[in-house]
């Protein structure tokens, strides 16, 4: 059944991120995360308000260490991913079974094969990574994860449309309190909704209603000048001002690192990029993720649409970031390319 999936990702994964966690402080922002989620400070921009907020009820676990807490907190993010992912998989599936076809061996495939997409996806080194030290990337590709699968849920339930769309766009506003590659995932989610309700998207009240619960998200950032006030050990750039608090919203120092290479730079970080997707999947799941692209556009254009459209926005904004640790970045992207993998083997079978 999908409970005994689910404790089988749940447990595999637990087990092997456990065994591999980082023991103390990792690379770049690990030891700023720790410190702002431990003090209840202010990290570097954009802030990372829901990052601390969660980090800070995971430092009062009583077990270890600070730095092993936090830690602890981005390895149950990123199983919460794959069990989230093992659900889409399922969902992907169930749209290829007919009520004639509910044979014993498609219903028992229904769950094998979700359950190996979502184990292969939980390895790939990227998410390991991410699993295993702080960062805000784990926090952000559960949000992401959870947002497409809520997309599909709003897509085949009819009865709950409403209240599913209104939760997708109070999860997305929160999703900018961790990370503002959030706008990424926009366009895609704009197109798909307008596709799907036309004129219905801008009744006033569905507008009033949709700008209200994004903002109530976005009140997460009220954390910033509330915690500066109270001059935290770490308050970086000090947002409690008016002037202070929209140059680290918006990341202003940071912005001279995008889209500023030469046309050279940008070829190298596109090969950059490629290499380090292949080292993702095995190389005969290649074939499979792109086959899963023109299944997916032959039997539902709308959701090709939506998931091309971030996957290669994804990828656009990534190779046009000048920072050395850009790897996380492409995370969504290769969600994505897991889904379009499953899907063609779910297709096939």
């Amino acid at each position: 059944s999908w409970i005994f999936c689910l404790s089988v990702i749940f447990l595999f994964s637990f087990i092997i991120y456990f065994k591999t966690l980082s023991p103390t402080v990792s690379f770049i922002d690990s030891g700023e995360l720790a410190v702002v989620s431990e003090t209840l400070g202010i990290a570097h921009p954009t802030g990372y308000p829901l990052y601390t907020l969660l980090g800070r009820i995971f430092t009062l676990l009583p077990i270890k260490d600070i730095i092993f807490r936090v830690n602890l907190m981005s390895l149950l993010l990123i199983i919460c991913t794959n069990l989230i992912l093992f659900l889409i998989f399922s969902l992907l599936f169930e749209s290829f079974l007919r009520s004639s076809e509910r044979k014993p061996v498609l219903l028992s495939l229904r769950y094998f094969i979700p359950l190996i997409s979502a184990l292969i996806f939980s390895f790939t080194p990227t998410v390991w990574s991410q699993a295993t030290t702080n960062e805000v990337y784990a926090l952000h590709i559960f949000l992401m994860t959870l947002l497409v699968w809520l997309v599909l849920l709003w897509q085949k339930d009819s009865h709950q449309k409403e209240k599913l769309f209104y939760l997708i766009i109070f999860i997305y506003g929160l999703s900018f309190g961790n990370h503002m590659s959030a706008v990424l995932l926009f366009p895609a989610l704009f197109l798909l909704f307008l596709i799907h309700l036309r004129k219905n998207l801008f009744i006033p009240q569905r507008v009033f209603f949709s700008l209200l619960l994004f903002l109530l998200g976005l009140t997460v950032y009220l954390y910033l000048p509330i915690s500066s006030s109270q001059n935290p050990l770490l308050d970086w750039g000090d947002p409690v001002t008016w002037s202070n608090f929209k140059r680290h919203v918006s990341a202003w120092q940071y912005q001279i690192w995008i889209f500023s290479d030469s046309t050279g730079g940008w070829g190298q970080k596109l090969t950059n990029y490629f290499k380090l997707f292949i080292q993702q999947f095995p190389y005969y799941l290649l074939p499979f993720g792109i086959m899963g692209l023109v299944l997916m556009f032959k039997k539902n254009l709308k959701l090709a649409v939506f998931f091309c459209l971030y996957f290669f926005l994804d990828i656009l904004f990534g190779i046009n970031y000048s920072i050395p640790d850009i790897e996380p970045y492409f995370l969504p992207s290769f969600l994505i390319f897991a889904i379009w993998t499953g899907y063609c083997v779910a297709r096939i079978f």
